[in-house]
């Protein structure tokens, strides 16, 4: 373990403390050089202390430096992913590399953290054991790009930033290609099998908004306003146990909140997500406008299983009153379709297994070369046809 920190440490090593799987290293007066974390024997972090009286290094220092971490960590067959400044240093990722098809393996490799004046600061390796699964057909990537571009991108929806206009938004069920061209949608995955959406019930008013929340707790209920969202919460423990039913009480408040609205909610019933919670149920509401689904804007409220008391709320207000009044996109689907499969593109990755992440499968993966934020498209505006582009780089 001493020789992967020896190169980087400011001073001598002149003793080591062992507690648990951390190994802390200090000099001739106890001050503390570096430590070294360790799991079932292999090292993933090593954190030096210190600073070096340098001026700034240049790029082929950084790169020098990068390439003696490799020698030091016997890791150079990693490959540079992504090298970004930040306050005081550098970032460096490297991943190992998959020899045919030169795709790098997500998880794996190495990060480094390097001050401005050539100071290692950390180290992290990756636990870099995994298999890949080469597929019996891996269509080329012309192959992929095309049958992407035959695949609907883009739905109508009501977007929220026009001001609860009409537009293109992203078909966020298509996520990619298999190796053999077949598109990847979730809902076809597993965990989405058996997923119904039914009508609410008929329920009664509220009389009091936050007297319902609390339901007899002594804790009061906490309120949050985001700038889209709002948020109820109770952190409270008591056992306080109510006979009403739990999804009763849910949809109650989901008629408080959206008044003569509740009748175009829908609940949404996950059977792999309702099996896994014992504790608590999580209950999702959704809208329905002329047969578009508002996801994103869905009311999500968790009830506690054994007393039938509202844990926490999750709204995003709408502005319902304008869907009375919207005007018919001039843009039609097709033709929005049309401006995005001209920009799309595909990328061949490896991905993780459910079920064993160590094993590796071959994807291609919908990217957009030319977007101006690296993300993907947002969404078409519905009367000019301009794209948006979504700023978190997906």
């Amino acid at each position: 373990m001493r020789k992967f920190i020896e190169p980087f440490v400011v001073a001598p090593i002149a003793s080591q403390q062992i507690e648990d799987e951390t190994t802390s290293y200090f000099d001739e007066a106890g001050q503390l050089l570096a430590e070294a974390n360790t799991h079932d024997g292999q090292l993933y972090l090593a954190v030096f202390y210190g600073t070096n009286e340098q001026p700034p290094i240049t790029k082929q220092e950084l790169e020098a430096i990068i390439k003696q971490v490799q020698h030091v960590f016997e890791l150079e067959q990693l490959v540079v992913e992504s090298m970004e400044q930040e306050d005081g240093g550098w970032a460096v990722s490297l991943k190992m590399q998959e020899p045919k098809f030169n795709v790098l393996v997500p998880s794996s490799g190495m990060t480094i953290t390097i001050s401005d004046t050539g100071f290692v600061k950390a180290v992290t390796v990756s636990d870099n054991d995994f298999e890949i699964l080469y597929p019996d057909k891996l269509i080329s990537k012309e192959e992929a790009r095309a049958i992407l571009q035959r695949q609907s991108l883009l739905q109508l929806g009501i977007i929220p930033e026009l001001g609860w206009q009409y537009g293109y938004k992203q078909n966020h069920d298509l996520y990619g290609l298999s190796a053999d061209g077949t598109p990847r949608l979730w809902s076809n995955e597993e965990f989405m099998q058996g997923v119904t959406y039914e009508a609410l019930p008929e329920v009664e008013e509220l009389a009091s908004f936050e007297a319902f929340l609390q339901g007899g707790r002594a804790e009061p209920v906490r309120f949050e306003q985001l700038e889209h969202e709002q948020y109820w919460v109770i952190p409270s423990d008591e056992r306080i146990c109510l006979d009403e039913d739990g999804f009763m009480r849910a949809c109650r408040v989901v008629k408080s909140l959206v008044g003569q609205h509740y009748d175009s909610y829908l609940i949404e019933h996950v059977p792999a997500l309702e099996r896994q919670n014992h504790t608590h149920k999580a209950y999702r509401f959704i809208y329905q406008f002329e047969g578009i689904s508002f996801e994103f804007q869905a009311i999500s409220i968790t009830v506690r299983s054994d007393t039938n008391q509202i844990m926490s709320i999750s709204y995003t207000p709408m502005a319902f009153d304008t869907f009375l009044n919207l005007q018919p996109p001039t843009i039609s689907l097709e033709e929005a379709n049309q401006i995005a499969q001209h920009l799309v593109d595909v990328e061949l990755y490896l991905e993780n297994d459910v079920e064993n992440r160590k094993k590796l499968s071959f994807v291609y993966l919908i990217t957009y070369p030319t977007s101006p934020t690296g993300g993907h498209i947002q969404y078409v505006e519905g009367f000019t046809g301009e794209i948006h582009w979504v700023e978190t780089g997906w």
